[in-house]
């Protein structure tokens, strides 16, 4: 089932992406008997909430569970990424063992934009954390915002939260929101949703490692 047909002009590549990792998903499960929740996010095929979980930020007193977002590692294919303004793949990894393993992270330049593959999640998953480092203007900022599909197939953003460092070190960021409503009368609430970082004015940055948190799964 594709979603290009059923988005409006600009929201494309997200809704393709959509469609390319979830073709395999079950249908989206039937209604409750209960009105749905206006403003909720869409799950128009059917995805459902199944992810291996690990503790990557134990080295920083945080014992919560996490998953890692589909190429969060950016090793291996990063096909569902979408990468503007010279986002890109780079040589060069974390220093810190999460768990993984890896050569490469993503740069983020002044003024460009990264767009993950899209993951599903429900209300359980209520933040995210990665790995930044600024190597650019110092207190230079992050963007990071949430996207999800409207029940008419529009793509909207949920603002996250905002990174700055003064170094240049890599750091894990401090936890970020998922402000994103979710309709537990259909596919048991889950939904899919995409991550999205634009790096600000006369900045770059490097991102590694994105991990979403289920925290009522603990």
């Amino acid at each position: 089932m594709s979603m290009i047909r059923s988005v409006r002009k600009g929201t494309r590549l997200f809704a393709g992406a959509i469609g390319v990792t979830l073709a395999c998903a079950a249908p989206a499960a039937a209604a409750t008997g209960a009105p749905p929740v206006k403003k909720a996010a869409a799950n128009p095929l059917g995805c459902t909430v199944d992810h291996v979980l690990a503790n990557p930020f134990l080295a920083w007193g945080d014992t919560a569970d996490y998953a890692l977002a589909p190429a969060g590692d950016l090793e291996g294919d990063t096909s569902g990424w979408t990468l503007t303004g010279g986002a890109a793949v780079v040589p060069g990894n974390q220093p810190f063992d999460v768990g993984t393993t890896g050569q490469a992270s993503l740069r983020l330049p002044a003024d460009s934009v990264a767009q993950t593959a899209p993951m599903c999640i429900d209300s359980s998953y209520p933040h995210f954390r990665v790995f930044a480092r600024n190597t650019g203007r110092a207190k230079g900022t992050l963007k990071a915002e949430v996207l999800y599909l409207t029940a008419k197939g529009a793509v909207k953003g949920s603002a996250a939260g905002t990174v700055v460092a003064s170094g240049s070190d890599w750091f894990p960021t401090d936890s970020l929101k998922i402000a994103v409503t979710f309709d537990g009368t259909v596919a048991d609430g889950a939904a899919p949703v995409a991550f999205r970082f634009t790096a600000g004015k006369d900045t770059m940055w490097q991102i590694d490692d994105l991990y979403v948190d289920p925290k009522m799964r603990r």
